[in-house]
Formats: structure tokens, C-alpha cells, sequence
């Protein structure tokens, strides 16, 4: 199976939890064509992402990122770092298994992104995946086949969700004291040793 472009358009006009409920905030949505594989994504396609936030930036509140789960603790990061003094939420959130599935956690994480996405309270890039918000620049990858599949290794998560949603707002980042600015410029030259 292959994803399709417009049917995530489709099915999120047809989630009444987002349509029906005048507490949730109105949504638009953006399909890339072509849509891109997240086990393929990189410095190319992070700067994309952050001049279309960029272009948007002062049309919307906050925004969300669905995408897999192989690149977003990158994604996140690479973010986090070219969008500079962001005052708004940017939230990444995908699924270990696909909305189509009858049992999946990607209606959870979407809803929840949304509802996170349209605060005003968090104004940084962070993950929101398993009840969990964490912040984008400190996520990792820890597990492939659970699905609390990222964690934020020496830090907290800035929120976690049960009956309630439960802040740590002494972790939120304070509002930005500049001019909102991307930078998408990465020196891709680098060498691992082990």
C-alpha cells in the first residue's frame, strides 16, 4: 500500500471530533506532491518545511507536521534550530500504526497535536506521540515496536496527557524576544566515529 495524495484531506473533513466540536480550532491542511517518505527526508526537504512555515507564519497559530516516524526526532530537531525566535507551536506527530488500521494510535496523536498546536502557551517545534509532548530538539527514536516509540532523554516532557492534560510549564520556553526568522542553511559534511 501507497499513500495517496488528498486522503489525508479527506479523512480529517470527515473526523467529526474535529468538525462537530466548536472548541477545536479550525484546521487546513497542506499535501506535498509528491508526497515525501520520511525514511528519505533531510536537510533538502527540512528547509521546505521551515520556509512553508515561514510563509504561513502570521495566516495560522500554530502548526502541525504529520509525517513517519523514521526521520521526525531529526525533522525535529533540524527544525527546533532553523526556526528562530518562534513564538508559535510547531508539532510533529505520526503513528506506529497507520490510521487505516481499525486499531491505531494516529487518531490520538493527531487529535492531540491539533489540541497542542493551537496553544498558546508552547512556542517551540516539539513531538507529541504516546500522551506524551516533548520537546523537538531533545527527542530520540528509543523503539521501533511499542508505541511509546520516542522519549527526550535528561529532560521532562512539557506535557503529558491522562484524564487531563498535565503541563510542566516550568519547562515551556518563554515567548521569543525577536523577530520571528528562519535560517535553512546546514553544513551536510560530517563524519561519525565510534
Amino acid at each position: 500500500l501507497a499513500p495517496v495524495l488528498g486522503a489525508l484531506t479527506s479523512y480529517l473533513a470527515g473526523m467529526t471530533e474535529l468538525t462537530d466540536d466548536p472548541e477545536m480550532p479550525e484546521i487546513v491542511s497542506h499535501e506535498y506532491s509528491p508526497l515525501i517518505d520520511s525514511s528519505d527526508m533531510g536537510p533538502g526537504d527540512w528547509a521546505m518545511l521551515a520556509r512553508d512555515i515561514e510563509s504561513n507564519y502570521y495566516h495560522f497559530d500554530g502548526f502541525v507536521v504529520l509525517m513517519g516516524t523514521d526521520t521526525m526526532a531529526y525533522t525535529a530537531s533540524a527544525l527546533s534550530f532553523m526556526l528562530q525566535n518562534l513564538g508559535k507551536p510547531v508539532v510533529l506527530t505520526g503513528s506506529q500504526i497507520p490510521l487505516r488500521e481499525p486499531y491505531n494510535d494516529a487518531r490520538k496523536n493527531l487529535i492531540m497535536a491539533i489540541i497542542f498546536a493551537s496553544s498558546d502557551t508552547v512556542n517551540e517545534v516539539t513531538i507529541f506521540f504516546h500522551d506524551r509532548l516533548i520537546r523537538g530538539c531533545r527527542a530520540a527514536k528509543v523503539n521501533t515496536s511499542k508505541l511509546l516509540a520516542f522519549d527526550s532523554p535528561n529532560l521532562d516532557p512539557l506535557a503529558e496527557i491522562g484524564i487531563n492534560i498535565e503541563e510542566n510549564a516550568h519547562l515551556f520556553r518563554p515567548p521569543p524576544r525577536g523577530a520571528f526568522k528562519i535560517s535553512t542553511s546546514m553544513d551536510t559534511r560530517m563524519i561519525t566515529l565510534r
